[in-house]
């Protein structure tokens, strides 16, 4: 296949996968989701599959949101099961100020927020104290996190659920090419990791392969 049809393919798939979107959320990670009118139709698409690990909650249940952002996902989590304590962790602090902000508004008293990396944001009394831990779109933004899900082993109770969401490369590839940033694709293309859209900042993004391996490894 030659490079020209290449390019049109993805370029194809880029658009179909809502590319633009997608880039200004690359281009703005610390934008508030809970208030972004574009994130109402992500936020749907991860509680579609959220929802029945939701329900299976037990009482008194215990859910912790690490890289949680301005809340987008723990609030929800929240409201719909008052009966349990949900955490938030975020690096960002105004992410975090954000998040309680919006939790106070709610007037929802079962959530709180904490700026805190992975590391520091398990001590002893978390180990094996969750029944659910939410890791979504983190990874994307923090390299060193790609065996997260071995942290997030240590920390679940017996039987309990781990939801995680991971930014593709070919995702990433095909809304490079479609946006004509040629040298963002072949660092995607290339690598697992680096400094895309003409940014400082470092991103990083996986194989499904690569997300299975680190699954077996934690077992």
């Amino acid at each position: 296949m030659s490079l020209r049809r290449l390019a049109g393919l993805l370029r194809r798939s880029a658009n179909a996968l809502e590319a633009r979107t997608q880039t200004q959320v690359m281009r703005h990670p610390r934008r508030d989701m809970v208030t972004d009118d574009d994130e109402e139709y992500y936020r749907t698409q991860y509680l579609h599959w959220l929802t029945p690990l939701i329900e299976q909650l037990p009482t008194s249940g215990r859910v912790l949101d690490w890289g949680c952002g301005y809340g987008r996902l723990t609030l929800e989590i929240a409201v719909r099961r008052p009966d349990c304590t949900v955490i938030g962790f975020d690096l960002a602090a105004p992410a975090v100020a954000g998040a309680r902000a919006h939790a106070a508004e709610r007037g929802l008293t079962n959530c709180t927020f904490q700026e805190a990396d992975l590391t520091n944001a398990l001590p002893k009394e978390h180990l094996e104290s969750a029944d659910l831990v939410l890791f979504v779109e983190v990874a994307f933004y923090a390299p060193q996190e790609l065996n997260a899900v071995a942290h997030a082993a240590r920390v679940l109770k017996p039987g309990g659920f781990l939801y995680a969401g991971y930014r593709s490369q070919w995702l990433n590839l095909a809304i490079a090419v479609n946006n004509q940033d040629f040298e963002s694709a072949r660092l995607i293309r290339d690598r697992r990791n680096g400094q895309l859209w003409g940014r400082g900042d470092r991103f990083a993004w996986t194989t499904p392969a690569e997300i299975s391996c680190a699954f077996e490894r934690a077992g």
